[in-house]
């Protein structure tokens, strides 16, 4: 069997959406004949850990390498520094988020000194253990995913000092990334001229979505005939099980649960606050237009506490017409996927923000598994072009909150009434992660048969 160095800072037992995919590539990739050896950070403080996806890494026994940055980074200087909570699993402890004036300050920081990223501390010594990997592995060939876009760099030296293949991953785009702008000419100019040197040393390349591809397909020299492959992310189908619909938290048969998993609008502090805000003056227009809804619909958001909801919550409460929600706090991966199997019906949510037009977040494709129906609130671009081939989503671009109390009254009409179109199945098994790494696979043997 051929083996893969995979380098991915994000991995189990950190939580959160960007350890999902290049978990489920090492996880499935054995099946099509190579194996996985990881190359990640060391465990150390995270915003959230889980428990569930490390206990799958070990039942995997996938060998995982795990080495600490070398230097500073701008979350150890003493007015950016984050404070601890107690240890949480496998050497992982809790990581207190900054409150939103130290994440700008933060934010603000990376931008101007740390390029590509402030992971590039970790470069250094992920070279350094990469030696040792290839010293005790027969490495066929190196698959880097990011962001951390600094992981290109690391992966970059890496197959060039020893004459390894190398495959690029790309989450997220790099220049266009809708959450990290460069803060001047100068500093995007040394961006593309980074991803050019890096996209130039690999011999193929995955990207996220069409546009992303497109992107990179635009700024890759004439001369060179290096593949660009789309492989989007998907869903896990060992995780998904029959379930009868129910509410969430309540045993009321008679409550129709939507359901929203993890950030809601995924944008930055500052720039998702105004659209929350819209989003619950809809709800506000909904239940005073619509007041038969206040006790049959159940609103369900999986993931961090909102303030934001905390407090629109309390304030109907003290005039008696608080409608059903609930905010269940991080939860890991799979508690989450039960999560949405038990709701009626899914929510998804995308910045109004031209950068977002050509973002697909995971959350989408994980719904696409469940086979539910979704409301999305989306701009038009790549996520609502996949919503349309789903089928079974009712999509709003209209960000008014007048709109979108509309479009959701009939969907939760049609939701109750069992009128809502059905997903397609046929389209969710492109997002199959085991036929993913299988189309992954086939890339790998390509590569290594022609370098």
């Amino acid at each position: 069997m051929r083996k893969v160095l995979i380098i991915a800072y994000y991995f189990p037992p950190m939580g959160g959406s960007g350890v999902q995919r290049p978990f489920q590539m090492a996880k499935y990739l054995r099946e099509f004949g190579w194996e996985p050896v990881i190359l990640t950070q060391a465990q150390g403080a995270y915003t959230h850990a889980d428990e569930s996806l490390q206990n799958e890494v070990e039942a995997l026994q996938i060998p995982v390498y795990r080495t600490e940055s070398s230097g500073w980074t701008p979350q150890t200087l003493p007015f950016l520094k984050q404070g601890v909570q107690q240890p949480l699993t496998s050497g992982a402890i809790h990581l207190i988020r900054p409150g939103r004036f130290r994440s700008w300050l933060l934010s603000l920081f990376t931008r101007w000194f740390f390029i590509p990223d402030n992971k590039v501390p970790w470069i250094s010594s992920a070279i350094q253990t990469a030696g040792e990997i290839i010293r005790n592995h027969k490495i066929d060939l190196i698959l880097s995913t990011a962001p951390p876009f600094s992981s290109f760099l690391a992966a970059r030296t890496i197959s060039q000092t020893h004459k390894i293949p190398l495959v690029l991953d790309f989450r997220d785009a790099w220049l266009e990334n809708q959450y990290h702008r460069p803060p001047t000419l100068w500093h995007r100019n040394r961006m593309r001229r980074m991803e050019q040197e890096i996209v130039s040393a690999a011999s193929a390349i995955i990207a996220i979505n069409e546009r992303t591809a497109n992107g990179l397909r635009n700024r890759i020299p004439e001369r060179s005939s290096i593949r660009v492959d789309v492989i989007p992310n998907g869903y896990d189908p060992g995780k998904r099980k029959d379930s009868t619909p129910t509410s969430v938290g309540s045993s009321d048969s008679n409550l129709f649960s939507i359901l929203h998993a993890g950030q809601l609008f995924s944008s930055s502090s500052h720039k998702r606050q105004p659209e929350i805000r819209l989003l619950f003056r809809a709800l506000d227009h909904l239940f005073v237009s619509r007041p038969d809804l206040l006790h049959v619909v159940q609103l369900v958001f999986a993931g961090h506490p909102e303030p934001l909801i905390t407090r629109w919550v309390q304030a109907h409460s003290y005039s008696g017409t608080a409608p059903n929600i609930i905010q269940t706090g991080y939860l890991s991966h799979s508690a989450v996927l039960e999560q949405m199997l038990n709701a009626n019906a899914l929510l998804l949510t995308l910045s109004s923000s031209e950068l977002f037009r050509g973002v697909t977040p995971g959350k989408m494709f994980e719904y696409f598994g469940t086979q539910k129906p979704i409301y999305a609130l989306v701009p038009d671009g790549e996520a609502s072009r996949y919503l349309t081939g789903y089928g079974g989503a009712i999509q709003e671009h209209t960000y008014s909150a007048q709109a979108i109390a509309h479009s959701l009254s009939l969907f939760i009409d049609k939701g109750r009434s069992g009128t809502l179109p059905d997903a397609n199945p046929h389209f969710a098994v492109q997002f199959n992660r085991r036929n993913q790494a299988e189309q992954i696979a086939k890339m790998f043997d390509e590569v290594v048969s022609n370098p």
